[in-house]
């Protein structure tokens, strides 16, 4: 029960943060001004079943986000042998307390991973050094990213 509660709660945010338009960017309360370039990979992917953690090789695909200076980011995902790619542009947000990645692709991909079918994503910090997808709030797999 508690997982519904949380995961009811999750999507309560998602919703909220994807009904405010462009138009409304000033609202956001403080935006990291100094932007570096960073690599965040795949370290950890679960499942909504006890017992389905994978880390490592033992996880379906490799996956890691390259993030730029210029704002723009890269998405990668390996899988069996097959590299594919997605980019676009993103903020590092802070707002009510949580610090975010909010990511904007440039268009229509398979590797976008989030509630709302659009092309955004947004990857909430758990540390300084780890991040985490939204799409574990609508049934996606869980999926925990680690500063390189």
């Amino acid at each position: 029960m508690k997982i519904l509660n949380y995961l009811s709660s999750v999507l309560c945010l998602i919703v909220w943060l994807t009904a405010c338009d462009s138009a409304e960017v000033n609202d956001k309360e403080e935006q990291s001004p100094e932007n570096t370039e960073m690599t965040w990979k795949l370290v950890k992917m679960t499942g909504n079943m006890q017992g389905s953690e994978r880390t490592g090789s033992e996880m379906e695909y490799q996956e890691s986000y390259s993030f730029s200076d210029d704002n723009t980011f890269t998405k990668e995902r390996s899988h069996e042998g097959k590299v594919k790619e997605a980019k676009g542009k993103y903020e590092k947000v802070e707002k009510n307390g949580e610090k975010y990645f909010e990511l904007t692709f440039d268009g229509d991909s398979e590797l976008i991973g989030n509630c709302t079918g659009d092309n955004k994503e947004f990857l909430y910090f758990q540390s300084e050094n780890t991040i985490s997808s939204s799409w574990s709030a609508c049934d996606g797999p869980g999926l925990i990213y680690e500063l390189q």
